[in-house]
């Protein structure tokens, strides 16, 4: 589309709590750092079992002799947490 992936995501979505978790991601990475050879970032996001919690993660990934995750941004609005324990081992 010629477009950023964030901004065209978020043009796409009417849902608060889903544009809040992907703003909120992206706010905790911030800016990305100059990108240096085999480095990049990814947006991921998800809506558990399509009704539930909302989860955005911004993975920074370097791609070498192998492919791995130098650092991750989660936000997470899983509603009324009940169990955080639970909560914390369902997203990690």
């Amino acid at each position: 589309a010629g477009r950023d992936p964030v901004e065209y995501r978020l043009a796409h979505l009417a849902e608060p709590r889903a544009r809040a978790v992907i703003e909120a991601a992206m706010e905790m990475a911030g800016p990305p750092p100059p990108r240096a050879e085999g480095t990049g970032r990814g947006l991921g996001f998800a809506r558990y079992k399509g009704s539930s919690a909302w989860c955005a993660a911004v993975a920074e990934v370097a791609a070498e002799a192998e492919i791995r995750v130098t650092r991750l941004w989660l936000a997470v609005d899983a509603g009324e947490v009940v169990n955080p324990d639970g909560a914390a081992n369902q997203v990690e």
